[in-house]
């Protein structure tokens, strides 16, 4: 219940009136300011006779989102990871668990910022030599987890081309409509991935192996070609594709450009913060099908932080051993996942995000305890993240599931389907600012249906 007092000199006092079953301390005083703001706006528009989002939230608001797009070079998604490499190259950039039991150190990776960027570099180099000037061009990949994986992904955005994941785990017939659709003459394999399916594969496509530990390599090695001069890329070029589930018709590809994933993360560093320490050793959970994949990688690389990966199957089934084995203090979960992992168990975690689904109470319950605990919301179409409302902290915890205040960069706004705000907020949810992707692949109608 809202209840509004009439104050002497004038003004309003509002209070609202709760049970915790349904609302916390937090949800409750955002729900005020909102209210306050549709006051504002009728009391200074009277002869409106609707309320206009846009204006009726807070004035400071609507100006900030459209003026926190990055320019230059530092709105490229992999800025951040160079600019890491020529200050702190011995720093680690990437651990990877190939055997969790093995006692043998050469079994799992541990590369520098120095040499995965040697490595990437050389890709980088191998397919502009090969293929050209690769801006706004989609490069596919179908590997498995893997430190070949992250090579891919830094090589093929040093090329100026965008990163495209095939799931290897697809039927090949999904796999070669997926690649066809891309109008890719190439794929990047590795390792398990090498030998494909001649269904999966389009006429005209060649596969490149970039395995790194194979004793022949007939197309590319990671270490041998030397790397030359390599293209400027703009800031409105594509950075990656990523298919949607097409759960409701055919997947369709959201193209992100640099600029709105570099400005997506650059408002995740601010909203998310590193451990108490300083560290950020982000244990990277999500498949590069699934776009906080991005996350994972690139707000990490961002705070000078260590990615850890690890194959799928070490992954799930030693989650907790692993995040404590390596001193993990990250992670972008979703509920799903957490739900079947205490958190009691993750003993080095520090920071968490959940992402993807609902956020059940008994979930946010455990894990808002001594951590840092974020929901956050957002569709592909806008970069990975869109809102976020913290429900933990180190001495207090919030159960609420409400998916938050959006980032700096991006405007949301509750409409119906004739643009207008409706009364009483409810309606559908419109997303906008620089994080906005430029659209689907090849799509013509449905980007003018869904971005304006």
């Amino acid at each position: 219940m809202i209840e509004i007092w009439p104050e002497v000199d004038g003004s309003l006092r509002l209070r609202a009136t709760y049970t915790d079953e349904f609302l916390n301390d937090a949800s409750a005083t955002l729900m005020l300011q909102q209210f306050s703001d549709l006051i504002s706006f009728v009391i200074r528009n009277p002869e409106k006779p609707y309320i206009n989002g846009r204006y009726a939230t807070a004035p400071s608001i609507y100006p900030q989102i459209l003026s926190t797009e990055l320019t230059g070079p530092s709105a490229l998604l992999h800025t951040d990871f160079e600019r890491n490499t020529k200050m702190n190259p011995k720093d680690v950039a990437l651990i990877f668990i190939n055997n969790f039991t093995a006692q043998d150190p050469a079994a799992n990776v541990k590369w520098t910022f120095a040499e995965l960027d040697r490595k990437a570099n050389r890709l980088a180099s191998y397919l502009v030599q090969r293929y050209g000037p690769l801006e706004d061009k989609v490069v596919p990949f179908s590997i498995y987890k893997s430190p070949e994986l992250y090579v891919a992904i830094l090589g093929i955005l040093k090329a100026g081309g965008a990163w495209c994941p095939i799931d290897p785990t697809f039927p090949a017939s999904r796999r070669h409509d997926l690649i066809l659709r891309t109008d890719a003459n190439m794929l990047l394999v590795a390792n398990d991935t090498v030998s494909q399916d001649g269904q999966a594969i389009p006429q005209g496509v060649s596969l490149i192996d970039i395995s790194e530990n194979k004793a022949t390599n007939s197309t590319f090695s990671l270490d041998e070609t030397k790397p030359s001069n390599l293209p400027i890329i703009r800031s409105n070029s594509l950075a990656y594709l990523i298919w949607t589930s097409g759960t409701t018709g055919l997947p369709k590809g959201v193209q992100v450009q640099h600029s709105a994933a570099a400005t997506a993360m650059q408002s995740l560093k601010e909203a998310i913060p590193a451990s108490r320490s300083g560290e950020v050793r982000c244990l990277q959970f999500s498949q590069p099908t699934f776009d906080v994949f991005v996350q994972d990688l690139f707000y990490t690389w961002g705070l000078r932080g260590t990615v850890i990966a690890a194959a799928k199957d070490v992954m799930l089934g030693s989650f907790p051993d692993l995040a404590n084995v390596t001193n993990a203090t990250h992670a972008h979960l979703t509920p799903a996942f957490a739900t079947i992992v205490a958190r009691a168990h993750c003993k080095t975690l520090e920071v968490v995000t959940m992402i993807g689904e609902a956020l059940p109470h008994p979930v946010a319950d455990d894990w808002s305890q001594n951590m840092l605990a974020y929901n956050t919301y957002g569709p592909a179409e806008v970069s990975v993240v869109s809102t976020v409302k913290q429900f933990g902290g180190y001495e207090n915890s919030f159960k609420s599931a409400n998916v938050g205040l959006p980032l700096p960069s991006v405007g949301v706004f509750v409409i119906n389907s004739d643009r207008v705000v409706m009364r009483n907020g409810v309606g559908e949810l419109a997303l906008s600012g620089p994080q906005v992707a430029r659209g689907y692949w090849k799509d013509l109608a449905k980007t003018e249906e869904r971005f304006h």
